[in-house]
């Protein structure tokens, strides 16, 4: 008797711990076509009052008291201005960077000097003292770095990433990502996505993500390269390609060979809902080649996904 009472009340009690599949049957992804392409407008909501309007006019506001001659409101104006524009000026000041243009690339980062972006200015002798320097390294991988991969300054740099995303759940991500930079401060960034979901009967569905962005890289240093940009984001997928304005941020850190830290922010519209994708990555770079791992919050109108991401970045 005592068995056979625990088995009924497990019966009994089993379907309210059990998840619910109805909800979200379809899928994330059909839940972002949702979000992203509109529903059908519904009925208008009725008037909220059908009495006599109130025509009395309210009173105009006041200063406070103890802001009688605006002071206080100019100070919370300059204060928010600057906290609004900290993004752009506090890594401007950060790194010492004085909107110089004669910039030059290494082959990839720590390959002589620390970071990616050596400067003219911070060689003596010119560009062409560059080479010099690799003969002095003391450290005892040198002549790996040196002689696989001769030292050689350039105008421009661009790496080349293929990385695979996941919540551990149903969704997966595989994605591709070209990042170019010139001396010139300007540059691309562009990626996209492959996403395919196993919904709970068995389908799967599949839909293509990515962004292209005119990016400029407004700080730099030995240790940082700091860009923003402008550009578009799209969807694709069996139905039709749908497309939306993107805000990107980026910052890439050189704190000690070999490592990269790398986060990065979007920030738009997709057809008609908005946008946002933050990310965050730790990566080693051994002769031009990184690999990473970090976290990734994608945003779609009502769908959130915390991926953990893997990746390798190949340094050209």
């Amino acid at each position: 008797m005592p068995r056979l009472a625990t088995c009924l009340l497990a019966v009994l009690l089993l379907p309210q711990f059990a998840p619910d599949r109805s909800v979200g049957a379809t899928g994330q992804l059909e839940t972002i076509r949702e979000d992203v392409r509109g529903r059908p407008p519904g009925p208008s909501p009725p008037p909220a009052s059908t009495g006599p309007a109130n025509t009395r006019a309210r009173p105009a506001r006041s200063e406070p008291y103890w802001d009688t001659d605006g002071s206080l409101t100019r100070f919370t104006l300059a204060m928010s201005f600057w906290a609004a524009t900290s993004p752009l000026w506090l890594p401007i000041a950060a790194t010492g960077d004085d909107m110089q243009f004669d910039a030059h690339f290494q082959r990839f980062p720590y390959h002589v000097t620390p970071g990616s972006v050596v400067r003219p200015a911070d060689l003596p002798g010119g560009p062409d003292a560059y080479a010099t320097l690799a003969e002095r390294l003391d450290d005892r991988t040198a002549w790996l770095r040196t002689g696989l991969f001769p030292p050689r300054l350039r105008r421009w740099s661009a790496r080349l990433s293929a990385e695979y995303a996941s919540e551990l759940d149903d969704l997966e991500r595989v994605g591709g990502r070209l990042l170019v930079g010139t001396s010139s401060r300007f540059g691309l960034d562009t990626q996209m996505s492959y996403l395919e979901e196993r919904l709970p009967d068995g389908r799967r569905d599949r839909l293509w993500l990515g962004d292209g962005n005119l990016i400029f890289r407004f700080a730099q240093s030995d240790w940082s390269e700091w860009r923003i940009g402008l550009g578009m984001n799209w969807l694709d997928d069996r139905e039709r390609a749908d497309y939306g304005f993107n805000f990107t941020y980026g910052v890439d850190f050189f704190s000690q060979r070999p490592w990269v830290i790398s986060l990065d922010i979007d920030w738009g519209t997709l057809g008609r809902t908005g946008l946002f994708r933050g990310r965050a990555t730790a990566g080693v770079v051994v002769w031009g080649m990184e690999t990473y791992l970090g976290y990734e919050y994608l945003d779609i109108g009502r769908t959130q996904c915390n991926n953990l991401l893997a990746g390798v970045r190949l340094w050209l």
